[in-house]
């Protein structure tokens, strides 16, 4: 699973990420019914971490569906996911409300289990390492290109 964040809108009501995500089927029978699962929270040092990483326990709404991924075939889906703001965590650095998008993935039916990941998303050159948060003092606007690391 590779994830690729492209744009993140921020309204006086939501925060909207674009993305697309890569899925490659590195076992040799096919995945049939394959379903993904997707949403965005923020990241607070004062949540309970099992609301901030997907976890095998973690339920995501499906956002997408796919009937069948071929052995060594590599899949793409697209999208766009919304955090209401009125839902978000605000870090206060200073006097400065920040914000810090966890994108949460749930991919069932390619395997035993479920595959989950959660990603950090913020501004930054895509795969250029350190991400930034986004400032939520500052007038609505689209952030891109923006950068998402995997969180371990």
């Amino acid at each position: 699973m590779r994830l690729s964040a492209e744009k993140l809108t921020r309204s006086a009501m939501f925060a909207t990420l674009k993305y697309r995500l890569t899925l490659t089927n590195r076992t040799d029978s096919a995945l049939n019914d394959v379903t993904v699962g997707v949403d965005l929270v923020s990241a607070h040092s004062g949540s309970p971490m099992e609301n901030q990483v997907a976890t095998p326990a973690t339920i995501l709404e499906p956002r997408h569906t796919l009937a069948r991924i071929a052995p060594r075939q590599t899949v793409a889906v697209e999208g766009q996911v919304q955090l209401p703001l009125s839902a978000a965590q605000v870090i206060m650095q200073g006097r400065h409300p920040l914000l810090v998008p966890l994108m949460r993935v749930r991919v069932d039916g390619a395997g035993e289990g479920a595959l989950v990941k959660t990603f950090v998303v913020g501004q930054g050159q895509p795969d250029g390492g350190r991400v930034q948060p986004f400032r939520l003092d500052e007038p609505p606007r689209s952030y891109a290109p923006i950068a998402q690391r995997e969180l371990a």
